[in-house]
């Protein structure tokens, strides 16, 4: 299926019976930390957050986010 806009994809990944746990790689970096969260925060994704300890900390206390 070829989605049209970020809507079409979001709608279609809510849409499935189970939500996918999402391991995220090198995940200091805020734009991933804020495109993971938004993620979690609409049921998508269960993230993984694979990365330097101290800066994917950093990155997470920029959105005042604790992912357990």
């Amino acid at each position: 299926m070829v989605y049209k806009s970020f809507d079409e994809l979001i709608a279609a990944a809510k849409s499935k019976p189970s939500t996918a746990r999402m391991a995220v790689a090198a995940a200091g970096d805020p734009h991933t930390i804020e495109a993971v969260l938004k993620a979690r925060e609409e049921g998508i994704a269960i993230p993984v957050l694979v990365g330097d300890k101290k800066l994917v900390d950093a990155a997470l206390a920029e959105f005042g986010a604790v992912v357990p």
